[in-house]
């Protein structure tokens, strides 16, 4: 009589389950040491995903006025009404700004042609700049004089 078929379990020992979570093992610890390596790589290079050199504020203060920003953009009280004030927004950033004009675009296009103004064009360089002065400005306080007590 010839003896009973044997599981895989029983001739493997640890079974195919052991072998499943070892390569999952394997494939984690890949994983966390790819991330690590592109945080450590976006850490000594902050800006090359966006093209975006990091900038100065005082130079974007001057490119928010030269480039007129400030005549839509009021920025703490000064400035345009045309656009929302830039001070309380948070975009100090280089993908933060260009985040919120993309996906704001259509808005300042269609405002801009009702207006008759000229979009400014900017370099990277130049968004780096201009996304430092917004990132230094004071963050805007909520406007509570309609409030009741």
């Amino acid at each position: 009589m010839d003896a009973p078929l044997q599981s895989r379990e029983q001739i493997e020992p640890g079974g195919p389950g052991r072998v499943q979570v070892a390569l999952w093992v394997m494939a984690a610890v890949v994983a966390v040491g790819l991330l690590t390596a592109v945080l450590g790589w976006e850490r000594q290079h902050p800006h090359a995903l966006f093209g975006a050199p990091a900038g100065d504020p005082r130079q974007g203060e001057a490119l928010f006025r030269t480039k007129r920003c400030a005549h839509c953009h009021p920025t703490g009280g000064g400035g345009g009404k045309l656009g929302p004030d830039l001070a309380g927004e948070k975009l100090g950033k280089p993908d933060r700004l260009l985040t919120a004009m993309w996906n704001h675009s259509h808005d300042m296009w269609d405002q801009a042609e009702r207006e008759q103004i000229r979009l400014p064009t900017l370099t990277p360089e130049e968004i780096g700049h201009v996304s430092a002065y917004l990132g230094a400005l004071p963050r805007a306080s909520p406007d509570t004089s309609s409030l009741k007590p």
